[in-house]
């Protein structure tokens, strides 16, 4: 599988969903929505790309840091970028 740089690209959708839904959807819900952690689904008019992928790398008060990593990091945050 080639791996591609993902900075500064549309987020590859399909596969930030299933990143998401493995790693994620347990604390912020299957649709965005929250739960155990904060709601997501305009988490990019409060934060900017880079502010989330510090969240998803670094973590955040309740949150544990590396869920995701890497490509699949950025992938994901450049998704929720988008989600306004």
């Amino acid at each position: 599988i080639a791996e591609h740089l993902l900075a500064n690209k549309p987020a590859d959708v399909e596969a930030a969903e299933a990143s998401y839904h493995q790693s994620c959807s347990s604390c912020h819900g299957g649709n965005l929505e929250g739960g155990g952690g904060p709601a997501l689904d305009a988490i990019g008019a409060t934060l900017s790309e880079d502010e989330i992928l510090d969240a998803i790398e670094n973590g955040r008060p309740g949150m544990p840091p590396g869920m995701l990593q890497g490509d699949e990091a950025q992938n994901v945050a450049a998704w929720l970028a988008e989600k306004q």
